[in-house]
């Protein structure tokens, strides 16, 4: 394969990005049309139904969406065949698509509503590229890391990379938004003489659980901690009322909402993140340069969870506790030993820059580019 540098040419032809329908797959891909947007490329963001829910308030200007219809494999018999039949739907309606728009490139980030997309591409010999942001790849990559002219990864050891070429291979991290990348260059907020602020952001999976712990932990803080401490918290609807009314009981400031919309300010303010492990949360807390307590979703397929904190922990940039031993009481402990010395904090958080991958979006553009600047002839040779 012959791969020119683009030298800032605009594609004559559309690129796209393939999501799931997950905020982990969908907020990278926002993340890198963003950046291609803005050079000036014509891009399409294809992804299914979940994913609209994602892209109310992060749409980047002069983005199309296209929802294509997807299945997953899993769960009865009856399931099973409704996804094959969704999955063959979304199938017939991307070759219908591209064998009109004959795109320049194909990018997936992951999940299976990116099959469509994917498969369609190496149908018609368009180039495609897939993108891992977990430290285990996920089913829908593994089916096309063979197929894909390009593997992207954000991290230098992933599961299930183990048999492709290296050169093939390109680590980049995980694309953050360009709010997030921004806070990383600013200075650690100061600890003296301010309330101590905690940001919790549970994630879709299992947040009430988490939001739980967290609410139920402060009761068992010392008095003097509790009165210098503010916690905003991510809960579900139904466990809303509660945890405010935990927050309040215990004397501690906090605000308790289903979704912050302010996402961004909040981790600039905040001195502690309390989290899932998803690899999207992982890579903007990292990039941020915030220290945090992450809390792996102890159900997810290939505990691919676990395996997004381990570089963090051995880094000394996070503190990893597992649901299955994590109580109020544990939690407790482990907040007042990390915010009774702030310092330990600070070094936490200098520890966590050294993990970030700030130009990720950028890396991706740039790799998106150079394959959309390829062609194929009829005997299937990449030439430029």
């Amino acid at each position: 394969m012959t791969v020119t540098d683009p030298a800032a040419v605009i594609l004559k032809r559309p690129i796209i990005l393939a999501a799931g329908g997950t905020g982990g797959h969908v907020f990278p891909a926002l993340a890198v049309a963003a950046e291609l947007l803005e050079r000036g490329q014509r891009v399409t963001l294809a992804t299914d139904v979940r994913g609209r829910r994602f892209l109310k308030d992060a749409l980047p200007r002069g983005l199309k969406v296209v929802v294509l219809p997807a299945g997953r494999g899993g769960g009865s018999i009856f399931a099973k065949l409704a996804g094959v039949i969704k999955a063959g739907m979304g199938l017939a309606c991307a070759l219908t698509w591209f064998g009109v728009q004959r795109p320049a490139m194909v990018l997936g980030f992951g999940g299976y509503p990116t099959l469509p997309p994917l498969w369609a591409a190496w149908i018609y010999g368009i180039p495609m590229a897939i993108h891992e942001a977990n430290a285990v790849m996920g089913k829908a990559n593994i089916s096309f890391r063979h197929r894909a002219w390009l593997v992207a990864t954000s991290f230098a050891k992933t599961q299930g990379c183990e048999d492709i070429e290296a050169g093939r291979m390109v680590t980049t991290g995980t694309p953050v938004r360009e709010a997030i990348a921004a806070i990383g260059a600013q200075p650690y907020p100061a600890t003296q003489g301010q309330k101590l602020k905690i940001l919790v952001i549970g994630g879709s999976q299992g947040a009430q659980k988490l939001a739980q712990i967290v609410a139920e932990s402060v009761m068992h803080l010392p008095l003097s901690l509790r009165q210098n401490l503010r916690i905003d918290l991510q809960a579900p609807q139904d466990f809303l009322a509660r945890a405010q009314a935990l927050l309040r009981d215990s004397g501690v400031e906090g605000d308790v909402q289903t979704f912050f919309s302010d996402i961004t300010e909040r981790l600039t303010a905040c001195h502690l993140v309390i989290a899932r492990a998803g690899a999207s949360s992982v890579a903007e807390i990292m990039t941020a340069g915030r220290p945090a307590i992450f809390v792996p979703y102890p159900h997810a397929l290939r505990d691919e969870q676990s395996a997004n904190v381990r570089e963090a922990e051995a880094a000394g940039a996070a503190w990893v506790m597992a649901e299955a031993s994590l109580t109020s009481e544990s939690l407790a402990a482990r907040l007042e030993s990390l915010l009774g010395i702030p310092a330990t904090l600070q070094l936490a958080a200098s520890a966590s820059r050294t993990l970030s991958h700030p130009h990720a979006a950028r890396q991706l553009a740039d790799m998106v580019e150079r394959l959309g600047s390829v062609r194929v002839n009829a005997q299937g040779r990449a030439s430029t």
